[in-house]
């Protein structure tokens, strides 16, 4: 600790003598995560968001490090059991023992906390509510979000944010039909312009990679909900698949392509798209730090150009 500390000081900014502390880190934060794997991880215990395993380790070693660095100090002030009872209250905080994936605000709910000055109600509540639940997707996931507490943060009243979005599947369509509308009239175009189908498919795929980021949450939320509208969406409650029928876009230009022979014709042109489609939002989905148009060149020379050498 003594070394540690003393490199804090005189360390600088100097990769030679910031590398040995950042080693040292990591190899600290590695120990945190095995611990926590020990304890909780084989219980399946999730953590709450917005933690990740990574920033679970930093913030337990941040803390350990901050009373040792204390204790250095002022003894008396940190002892046993404060640092016990402060990992416990943070473990507490970020262990999800039910595998409900909430967040770490939900910890918050059972306190008592005084009511909040009233807000002035919305002026566009359609607007209001679809930025309320942007938020409240990223942060709970699209089955954690309930429309009254996306209501209470948007000002609306729940009577009114109930006649605007029924369900969260009119929120997503609320919030993702203008994107669908402009990437069926960029393909359009493409079209009119005289474009060949593997210019168009390639176009399209890198607009639908840039929607998946720009509208994350929305996105995510998306494939969530097509999900459980695939097997379990009740009878007269909207379709997802049908309002936001991505596929559909580019369905007509496949088609054009088999009838030209320049596009197999192994199936449908909808089941291409669809196949098309799932693959690019996959690749955005587990490739979040890639930009949009490296997963759009990756899916389009995969699916394209496929993987047999010429």
């Amino acid at each position: 600790m003594t070394k540690r500390l003393l490199a804090h000081i005189f360390a600088g900014s100097t990769p030679r003598t910031t590398h040995p502390l950042r080693t040292d880190y990591h190899r600290r934060d590695q120990l945190a995560l095995a611990a926590f794997d020990a304890s909780f991880g084989r219980f399946g215990a999730t953590l709450r968001k917005p933690f990740t395993a990574a920033t679970f380790a930093t913030a337990v070693t941040a803390v350990v490090e901050g009373f040792a660095l204390r204790s250095r100090i002022d003894p008396k002030s940190v002892t046993p059991a404060l640092l016990a009872d402060t990992l416990l209250t943070f473990l507490g905080a970020t262990v999800d023992m039910t595998q409900q994936h909430g967040h770490v605000d939900d910890t918050l709910s059972a306190l008592d906390l005084p009511p909040s000055t009233p807000r002035p109600p919305a002026r566009d509540p359609r607007a209001a509510m679809i930025a309320a639940a942007r938020d409240e997707f990223a942060k709970r996931g699209y089955f954690m979000t309930r429309i009254e507490t996306i209501a209470v943060i948007a000002a609306v009243p729940l009577e009114t944010a109930r006649k605007l979005f029924p369900t969260k599947p009119h929120i997503l369509v609320g919030a993702l039909r203008s994107h669908i509308a402009a990437m069926t009239e960029a393909v359009a175009d493409d079209l009119l312009i005289g474009l060949d189908e593997i210019e168009i498919v390639e176009n399209h795929l890198l607009r639908c990679a840039r929607v998946a980021v720009e509208e994350t949450a929305f996105m995510d939320a998306l494939v969530a909900a097509v999900a459980h509208d695939t097997y379990s969406e009740p009878e007269g409650l909207l379709s997802i698949k049908q309002q936001l029928n991505l596929p559909a876009i580019i369905a007509p230009v496949i088609q054009q392509g088999q009838d030209k022979g320049v596009l197999t014709s192994c199936d449908a042109p909808i089941e291409i798209a669809a196949g098309i489609t799932n693959t690019l939002l996959l690749r955005c989905f587990t490739r979040r730090t890639h930009t949009p148009e490296d997963n759009a060149m990756f899916i389009s020379r995969l699916v394209l150009h496929g993987m047999r050498t010429r």
